[in-house]
């Protein structure tokens, strides 16, 4: 069950990291827009994120909430609504 919340960790830490960058950026060229996840997606796969937050660790609660974000995020990802550059190599 371990490798399940690791797995849901490094989804979520990759969907919040992906959007974080730096350096220098030249001011001439705008910017382009990053893709965006779909609102309804996002919310849902939050809300399941929360829940698992919210849960007590190891409880049946956290675990099929955790299961239910981790089948939601690959449903996502195989109808294509999650943006390749969210998703790992």
């Amino acid at each position: 069950m371990r490798w399940r919340s690791a797995s849901v960790t490094a989804f979520s830490c990759t969907l919040l990291l992906a959007g974080c960058g730096g350096g220098n950026v030249d001011q001439t060229k705008p910017r382009p827009r990053p893709p965006r996840i779909p609102a309804d997606v996002a919310q849902r796969l939050a809300a399941e994120a929360d829940l698992i937050a919210s849960a007590k660790p190891g409880s049946c609660t956290a675990r099929a909430a955790a299961a239910r974000l981790q089948a939601e995020a690959l449903e996502a990802i195989q109808s294509h609504r999650v943006p390749p550059r969210y998703q790992e190599p």
